[in-house]
């Protein structure tokens, strides 16, 4: 059984070109457009998974400033 090895082809386009149906009206006024366009609105899904933020109490504040070489000085 031999198979031969075909290299694949580099496609330039992944759709046609685009054709209007028809002539395509620009708004002249601004608020004549937004007055008149629609959208839809799609429901968001809260999907919250697990612990909450560590935030119950204020930190611990340092008691002494910090030595040379400490890593909190050279990060």
């Amino acid at each position: 059984m031999s198979s031969a090895y075909v290299a694949p082809s580099i496609v330039l386009t992944d759709s046609p070109p685009y054709v209007p149906s028809g002539a395509q009206a620009k708004p002249s006024d601004d608020n004549v457009f937004i007055s008149t366009y629609t959208y839809t609105e799609f429901t968001l899904t809260m999907n919250a998974t697990g612990s909450p933020p560590v935030s119950i109490r204020p930190l611990l504040q340092p008691t002494e400033a910090p030595q040379a070489g400490d890593p909190f000085l050279d990060p």
